[in-house]
């Protein structure tokens, strides 16, 4: 017959711990709960289960198999919540709003670039048809540095019918522009068909240009 007993320490180790990690895998109590009220009972858990387990190897009486059992829940929760729940992560809801800043959404620069860094030229737009009966369209557009650094820019190239509605929009990327240097780029090579004759005659912009 086993007349093992299992220590106090242990019970508590386990009681708490399972506790703990149950919250730890309930996503809704993260947004609720600072990362604190996950980690101190955690910890505590742990702590109560080593002292189970030194009890249990100075006394005879004690079950080691139940004390080492006990440890299970909070070392489970801590790895659970070194990875779920740091404590530098993001404040949670009911965190103070005056140490939360939200993000910043980047702000548009495509006025000053335009008037202070770079000059982009349009040219005129094309259709040609080879000797396989293969039509390619074309529309070329110069973009020339006017800083003294290299730079590398994304465009956003519209062009717009006489009643202003866009006919179609592309999207080309500008590397290693020089100081000084000039690049010149085919745009809008991929237009259906059924707009050829207001590409011919559209207006042609720059909707938005950021740096690489």
């Amino acid at each position: 017959m086993n007349n093992k007993r299992i220590s106090v320490p242990s019970i508590v180790s386990f009681a708490l711990g399972a506790c703990v990690f149950l919250m730890t895998i309930t996503p809704p109590l993260w947004f609720v709960l600072s990362p604190l009220v996950f980690y101190v009972p955690a910890v505590i858990s742990l702590m109560f289960g080593i002292v189970g387990i030194v009890i249990a190897t100075n006394d005879s009486r004690s079950d080691m198999l139940i004390s080492i059992v006990a440890l299970v829940f909070p070392i489970l929760s801590l790895f659970v919540l070194f990875y779920t729940r740091p404590l530098s992560g993001a404040p949670t809801s009911n965190e103070s709003s005056s140490s939360y800043q939200a993000p910043v959404a980047p702000i548009d620069r495509t006025y000053d670039i335009l008037a202070n860094e770079v000059s982009v030229g349009f040219g005129v737009f094309t259709t040609s048809t080879d000797e396989l009966g293969e039509t390619s369209y074309s529309l070329p557009v110069t973009i020339t540095n006017k800083l003294t650094v290299r730079k590398a820019y994304s465009m956003e190239i519209i062009a717009t019918g006489s009643d202003n509605r866009r006919i179609a929009t592309d999207y080309v990327d500008v590397d290693d522009l020089a100081p000084g240097q000039a690049k010149t780029i085919a745009t809008f090579q991929d237009i259906y068909a059924s707009k050829t004759s207001a590409m011919e005659t559209a207006t042609f912009a720059i909707a938005h240009i950021s740096e690489l």
